[in-house]
């Protein structure tokens, strides 16, 4: 078992190594096994003492230990990043998808409602005369309405007399009729109040 003589003197040793063929150092060991933490030496670099022997990082016992950890440390910072990646791939993939779908929902409410324009479902069409086109269009005509009774239709009154006396235009009143029957009187209304 070491010593602690023998421990301050291996941490005090200063080492060289061997990286794209040019040689570094020497450093401290406490330095050298931060790069092996950091990643920028492996266990096959090879490292030396001043002496100019060379050996493989995992081969030299007192650096066994911290090859180990900066594998593991390196196996768990390439999951971590690869989960990262992967889940700001999937991210990515949804907001493409949800803009996918917003796309396809526009388009879908687009070709509705031009359809709506075009073709006006909520008015009747009469199919016997689909050969003028879309056919016409038949809406709802009331006759009467009010206080008045169903048989009466309102007529504006015009007065020639009024224009020839005013020399310019009239305001036409409706005026109420009924058909002429044996029992009905013809009623008229009073013009409307501006």
């Amino acid at each position: 078992m070491p010593t602690d003589a023998q421990r301050r003197r291996e941490a005090t040793r200063e080492w060289l190594f061997k990286t794209n063929g040019q040689v570094f150092g020497p450093i401290p060991e406490p330095q050298l096994v931060e790069l092996l933490f950091q990643g920028q030496i492996e266990a096959g670099t090879e490292v030396g003492l001043e002496d100019g022997s060379w050996a493989p990082l995992s081969r030299i016992p007192g650096f066994l230990v911290h090859v180990r950890k900066a594998e593991a440390h390196a196996r768990v910072e390439a999951e971590v990043t690869g989960a990262r990646r992967l889940a700001k791939r999937r991210g990515a993939v949804r907001l493409t998808a949800a803009a996918a779908v917003a796309v396809v929902l526009l388009l879908v409410v687009g070709i509705g409602a031009w359809v709506l324009a075009v073709k006006r479902p909520w008015e009747r069409r009469s199919r016997l005369l689909e050969d003028f086109g879309n056919g016409i269009a038949i809406t709802a005509v009331r006759v009467g309405g009010g206080p008045r009774s169903l048989d009466e239709v309102a007529v504006p009154d015009v007065r020639a007399p009024a224009l020839a006396q005013g020399g310019g235009a009239t305001r036409a009143t409706p005026t109420s009729f009924a058909p002429s029957s044996p029992t009905s009187k013809q009623r008229c209304s009073p013009p409307p109040r501006s």
